[in-house]
Formats: C-alpha cells, sequence, structure tokens
C-alpha cells in the first residue's frame, strides 16, 4: 500500500462496495417467501411460480422450466398452463388504470 491516506481510504470504499455488491447478487438467488395470509379473491388453482422467483430465476427465466419439461414429456393441455397473476388480469390492470 503507498504512503497516500486519501489512496488508501479509495481503496478501502471500493473494496467494500465490491464486496457489498457481491453479497446483494448472491441475496438476491433466493427467492421471495410465500406470504402467510392471501386474499380469497385471488386464490389460484395453479399459481404461476414467477409470482415467487427469486431475481436470478426470473431473469433467466427458469422458473417457466417446469412448463418447458411438461410440453417436452407431453402436449400441453388448458390444466398445465398457470393462471394469471393478478398484476395480469383485467381485474388487476382495471385497478391500476384507476389509480
Amino acid at each position: 500500500m503507498s504512503n497516500n491516506p486519501r489512496l488508501e481510504s479509495q481503496q478501502l470504499v471500493t473494496s467494500l462496495r465490491l464486496t457489498l455488491s457481491i453479497l446483494l447478487f448472491f441475496l438476491h438467488m433466493f427467492p421471495d417467501a410465500k406470504p402467510l395470509y392471501v386474499d380469497p379473491e385471488r386464490t389460484l388453482d395453479n399459481p404461476s411460480p414467477e409470482e415467487y422467483a427469486s431475481f436470478t430465476s426470473s431473469l433467466l427465466f427458469s422458473w417457466f422450466d417446469s412448463l418447458i419439461l411438461a410440453g417436452w414429456k407431453k402436449s400441453i393441455q388448458q390444466e398445465d398452463l398457470y393462471d394469471l397473476s393478478h398484476s395480469n388480469s383485467c381485474r388487476g390492470i382495471i385497478h391500476e388504470e384507476k389509480k
């Protein structure tokens, strides 16, 4: 290390930022917990795994793999498809438009 205290502090801050960025990247790999309470109006028979997918799963669309594998094994039927999330349904979109 050099004798310049300003350079040393910049290196320390850069190292901390890099360490925290890597830590946050790994923490984003874990999915959010499912909520304990679910609104009865929003209860779905076959909820989309996208709702609770982690950041990296959403980024790489790996939440969609189960449907792809089902389509590989057999023809996909209507009951194999996921239900629409509330934000993608007509009720959710109209609610957003009224705000």
